[in-house]
């Protein structure tokens, strides 16, 4: 959390990974965090990995939205929300997401 509010206080261009963001977090306040990481104000770039499906509707782009499917061989496969056709054609800031997810 510390490098989260020293790299928003000095707006120093940092790139910060965060693995389970919301891990002990309130939705609301991981939602908040997505909001603050998403500003225009915001000069970071924040990479972050979340089980939570519901952040996906927390105002992220689609092209800000990967997947990470894991194989029975225990390879992941990396896929970007915005590979999906679904997705590029509906592409609206206002597109729920989560509930995609929830219906494959």
């Amino acid at each position: 959390m510390l490098a989260i509010i020293f790299s928003q206080i000095n707006n120093n261009g940092k790139t910060i990974l965060i693995d389970e963001f919301d891990d002990s977090l309130h939705y609301e306040l991981s939602s908040t965090l997505v909001k603050i990481f998403n500003s225009t104000e915001n000069k970071n770039q924040y990479i972050i990995t979340t089980h939570n499906f519901n952040l996906l509707d927390a105002g992220i782009r689609v092209d800000q939205i990967y997947f990470v499917e894991k194989d029975f061989m225990g390879e992941s496969d990396l896929k970007s929300a915005f590979d999906f056709t679904d997705s590029r054609d509906n592409a609206r800031r206002d597109a729920k997401f989560a509930k995609k997810y929830i219906q494959g």
